[in-house]
Order: C-alpha cells, then sequence, then structure tokens
C-alpha cells in the first residue's frame, strides 16, 4: 500500500501486507474524516463546549 498527504504537502509512504484484504482493510481505515465523532470522546470538562455545539446541532436539525 503507498500512500501520500491529501492536503498537499510532500509526506508519504509505503507498506507492504500479508493480503490484499489485510491492505485494503487498513486503507479503508486510514481514509476516514474524524469530523463524525467530534466531540463524543472528548473529556468532560475541556470537552463541554464541544458537547453543547453537538447538542444545538441536533436540536436545530
Amino acid at each position: 500500500m503507498r500512500w501520500k498527504c491529501a492536503r498537499g504537502c510532500a509526506v508519504g509512504g509505503e507498506k507492504t501486507y500479508a493480503t490484499a484484504a489485510e491492505a485494503q482493510r487498513y486503507a479503508a481505515a486510514l481514509d476516514r474524516e474524524d469530523r463524525e465523532d467530534l466531540g463524543l470522546h472528548a473529556p468532560l470538562i475541556a470537552g463541554l463546549p464541544l458537547r453543547l455545539a453537538r447538542v444545538l446541532r441536533r436540536r436545530a436539525s
């Protein structure tokens, strides 16, 4: 599997996996946006503004 930074920087790399299925599993796990989970696993006090924003967004929609 080869990868490169999607933000346009020159960072990249390469890794060999035992099977194509294993490489595909890792690629799928690494190619996702973390924005969906924003505020779900934040510490209680430090994450309070994120949690409140998430609740307000849910109520507005």
